[in-house]
C-alpha cells in the first residue's frame, strides 16, 4: 500500500517564556532598557505594526479580514498604535534566518523554510517566541508525525538506554543563515544535567538559545537586573499545525489521535492510546463543523451546496484538533477554493486568525501561571517580622487586576465559528479553571492580609487600651497623692503655726538667742511644740484619705442641690 503523502506543511510553535526582571516592573524605563538591549541591530529589529508585522507582501484585504475577525476590545490589546505610552505588546522580529535543517534520525531529513522569527512582549515580563516553519515540498504522513512530536522539544526530556539519544528529539537541528549556523546539542547529556544540578533550572539546547540572542537562559547567581529568560512550561513547545492532503477521508482515527496530541509516528490502523481511553476523543479534540467525509449531507438533506469542489462537488473535508498545547487543521488540497486559499481561506485564517487567537490563548496561560508561581513564592519567603511579605503580594495582586480588567478575554469574535474554537481551546487549555485558581489564591492572599492587618491594628488598640489603664492609675495615683498633701497643707500648716505661736516667745527668744541659760529655760517648751507637729503632721499623712473624705463631706454640706 503506497504511503499516504503530506502535500502542504505548516508548523507554528509557541514558546513561553518569562523575563525575570520585567515580570515585577512597574516602570516604564526598564521596558525601554530591555529593547536598547535586545533589539540592538544585531539580530532583533521592534516592528511596530503589529497587523502587517512586517510582511510588505501582504495583501491588504487580508489586514483588514483579520483586523474586522476580532472585538474592538480585542483590537486594541493585539494592535497597539505605535505612539501608545504603555503598549500592551512589543513586537520583536528577525529576518537573517531561512531555512532550517532537521535530521529526526540517520535516514529521515527535512529542510523547511522559516517564514518568521518573532518576539511578542507582554506586560509584566510575559514573553512569547513564535516561530513559523513551511515544508515546501510533499512528506510522509509519519514523517510528519515524528516531526510534530521532536522538532518542539526545547531539551530532551530523557536519554535513550540502549544508544544514549535524546528522547523524543530530533537528531540534529540547523539553522542556516547568512553568516552562521547554529547547532542543537540533545546529545550533550552532561550540558544540560550539569545546568540542572548546578542551578536548579533546564537549560535550552543551543540552536533554541542562538535564536533569542543576546537573552540568556536564566542562571544561579545572576543579579535581579539582568536580561535573561526562564522557561514557564516543561520542554515541549506548544504548536499549531497545517495539514493539506489529496483525501483527508484517507485518514484513520489513529491518524487523527497522533496528529490532535503530537504522538510520533504510528500504525495507521492501531490507536495509540486505549481504546477506553479514546472513546470521547471526537466530541472532546475535533471540531467538525466543516468535517463530513462520508456525504451524510447530500443523502440526508438532499441539497447541493453551491461552493463545491470541481473534482468531486464535495466540501466538508476540514478538520480542527486542539488538545491544548496543540492546534491542527487537516484539510483537502481543493486548488486554493477553500482550505488553501492563501488570501480568504483556511491557510489565511491559520496564519494569521487563528495565529492571534492562539497567542491570546496562550499568552492567558502563561500569565497566569506566573502570577500563581509569585504567589506561591511570597508565601514561602513569609516572614511575620518584616513588610516585605505584605508589599510583595499587594504588587502581584495590583498586577492581576490589571490583567483581570484589561487582558482577560472570554470571548474574542462576534462570529459563531471563532466564538466556539477560542472557547474550546482554552477550555482545551483549562485555562478558566486556571484563572479562577489563581483568582482564589489571591482572594486567600487578600483575606490574609485583611486578616493580619486586622490582627495588627486589635493588638495596637489592646496595647493602646493597656497603656490607657496604666494611665489611668498613674494618674489616680498622682490625684491621690495631691489629695493628701492638700489634706496636709490644709490642717498640718495650720495647726504647726497655731501650736507655735500659742508656744513661744518669739520675741523673747530672739533676745535670748545667745543666751544659753534663757534657751536651756525654754528648751522644753520648743522640744514639746516640735514633738506635737511631728505626730500631728505623722497623723495627718496616715489618715490623710479619712480626712480628706471627711473635708469632702464638710464641703459639700455647702453645695445646693440642683433644682428638680
Amino acid at each position: 500500500m503506497m504511503e499516504l503523502q503530506i502535500k502542504q506543511f505548516r508548523e507554528i510553535l509557541f514558546w513561553t517564556l518569562e523575563i525575570p526582571c520585567l515580570s515585577d516592573s512597574k516602570n516604564q524605563k526598564q521596558a525601554d532598557d530591555f529593547e536598547r538591549f535586545f533589539a540592538n541591530g544585531m539580530h532583533w529589529q521592534r516592528e511596530h505594526d503589529l497587523l502587517a508585522r512586517g510582511d510588505v507582501n501582504t495583501d491588504a484585504g487580508s489586514l483588514y479580514a483579520e483586523f474586522v475577525f476580532f472585538h474592538p476590545f480585542v483590537q486594541r490589546f493585539l494592535y497597539p498604535v505605535q505612539d501608545e505610552k504603555h503598549p500592551p505588546i512589543r513586537l520583536y522580529k528577525r529576518d537573517d534566518i531561512k531555512w532550517v535543517f532537521v535530521s529526526l534520525d540517520d535516514k529521515t531529513h527535512l529542510s523547511l523554510k522559516v517564514d518568521r522569527i518573532h518576539f511578542y512582549l507582554f506586560d509584566h515580563g510575559v514573553g512569547i517566541l513564535v516561530v513559523e516553519v513551511n515544508c515546501e515540498v510533499p512528506a510522509s504522513l509519519e514523517k510528519v508525525e515524528d516531526f510534530l512530536d521532536r522538532f518542539r522539544r526545547a531539551y530532551p526530556p530523557y536519554w535513550e538506554t540502549h544508544n544514549g539519544a535524546a528522547g523524543h528529539c530530533p537528531l540534529k537541528v540547523q539553522w542556516l543563515n547568512r553568516s552562521k549556523q547554529s547547532k542543537s546539542n540533545y546529545e550533550k547529556a552532561g550540558y544540560f544535567v550539569s545546568s540542572v544540578t548546578k542551578n536548579h533550572a533546564a537549560i535550552p539546547s543551543l540552536h533554541w538559545q542562538y535564536l533569542l540572542d543576546p537573552l540568556e537562559p536564566w542562571k544561579s547567581g545572576l543579579k535581579d537586573d539582568s536580561f535573561t529568560y526562564r522557561q514557564i512550561e516543561d520542554e515541549r513547545l506548544s504548536f499549531m499545525a497545517y495539514i493539506v492532503v489529496d483525501d483527508p477521508g484517507q485518514l484513520k482515527r489513529g491518524d487523527f489521535v497522533r496528529l490532535c496530541f503530537a504522538d510520533g509516528r504510528g500504525t495507521s490502523a492501531r490507536l495509540p492510546y486505549a481504546h477506553a481511553f479514546l472513546h470521547n476523543f471526537e466530541d472532546k479534540y475535533c471540531y467538525d463543523r466543516y468535517w463530513d467525509p462520508e456525504k451524510k449531507y447530500l443523502r440526508d438533506d438532499h441539497w447541493e451546496n453551491p461552493w463545491v469542489f470541481k473534482s468531486d462537488g464535495h466540501w466538508l473535508t476540514t478538520r480542527y484538533l486542539c488538545c491544548g498545547y496543540g492546534f491542527t487543521m487537516v484539510g483537502k488540497d481543493d486548488g486554493g477554493d477553500f482550505f488553501t486559499d492563501a488570501k480568504n481561506g483556511e491557510l489565511s485564517h491559520f496564519r494569521r486568525h487563528y495565529f492571534q487567537m492562539g497567542l491570546i490563548a496562550h499568552f492567558h496561560r502563561a500569565a497566569l501561571l506566573l502570577y500563581s508561581d509569585a504567589l506561591s513564592r511570597a508565601v514561602a519567603e513569609y516572614d511575620p517580622d518584616t513588610e516585605a511579605f505584605h508589599q510583595e503580594i499587594s504588587a502581584i495582586l495590583q498586577r492581576l487586576l490589571h490583567f483581570t480588567h484589561r487582558y482577560w478575554f472570554r470571548e474574542v469574535s462576534n462570529q459563531v465559528q471563532p466564538r466556539e474554537l477560542f472557547a474550546w481551546w482554552t477550555e482545551r487549555l483549562e485555562t478558566q479553571a486556571l484563572f479562577d485558581q489563581v483568582k482564589q489564591e489571591a482572594q486567600d492572599a487578600n483575606d490574609f492580609l485583611e486578616t493580619q492587618a486586622q490582627k495588627k491594628l486589635s493588638e495596637a488598640q489592646k496595647k493602646l487600651a493597656e497603656a490607657s489603664v496604666q494611665l489611668s492609675l498613674e494618674q489616680r495615683k498622682l490625684a491621690e497623692a495631691a489629695r493628701r498633701l492638700s489634706v496636709i497643707a490644709i490642717i498640718g500648716l495650720p495647726v504647726g503655726l497655731i501650736a507655735a505661736f500659742l508656744a513661744i516667745d518669739w520675741d523673747r527668744l530672739d533676745n535670748r538667742w545667745p543666751d544659753w541659760k534663757g534657751l536651756v529655760e525654754d528648751g522644753p517648751i520648743m522640744i514639746s511644740v516640735v514633738s506635737l507637729v511631728i505626730i500631728g503632721l505623722a497623723l495627718t499623712v496616715r489618715y490623710s484619705e479619712r480626712l480628706a473624705e471627711w473635708i469632702d463631706k464638710i464641703a459639700g454640706k455647702g453645695r445646693r442641690k440642683p433644682k428638680a
